[in-house]
C-alpha cells in the first residue's frame, strides 16, 4: 500500500488537510486541498523524523483546532505508555505498552 492509498483510506475525502514537523524545536504546519498532494508532500518529506499527519480534515487551513474540524474518517487512540513516559506521568501514562493495552 502506497502513501495516497493509505491516506485515502484514513481521511475523509473533503476538507483541508495538515502535515506537520518539528524544524530547529518549532512545530512547521503545510496544508493542502487534496489527499493528493498531502500524500506528495510525506513522500518529499521522506526520511524526515517526528513527521505527522492531522487525522482529521479541517475547514479552513491554518488552524488544526477541534472547532476547526470538518470531518473524520476513523477512530484514533493516543495511549501513552513506557518507561520515561510513566516516570514523568504515572497518573497520565502506563508503565508498558501491555499495560496500555
Amino acid at each position: 500500500m502506497n502513501n495516497r492509498e493509505f491516506l485515502g483510506l484514513a481521511l475523509p475525502q473533503e476538507g483541508h488537510f495538515c502535515l506537520f514537523h518539528k524544524a530547529d524545536g518549532y512545530p512547521q504546519h503545510e496544508w493542502f486541498d487534496s489527499i493528493d498532494d498531502l500524500a506528495g508532500a510525506c513522500e518529499a518529506h521522506e526520511g524526515t523524523t517526528d513527521l505527522y499527519f492531522g487525522t482529521a480534515s479541517f475547514a479552513s487551513p491554518g488552524e488544526r483546532t477541534q472547532t476547526n474540524v470538518l470531518a473524520l474518517r476513523c477512530l484514533r487512540l493516543d495511549i501513552d505508555a513506557g518507561e520515561k513516559k510513566f516516570a514523568k506521568d504515572p497518573e497520565g501514562t502506563y508503565p508498558t505498552q501491555r499495560d496500555a493495552v
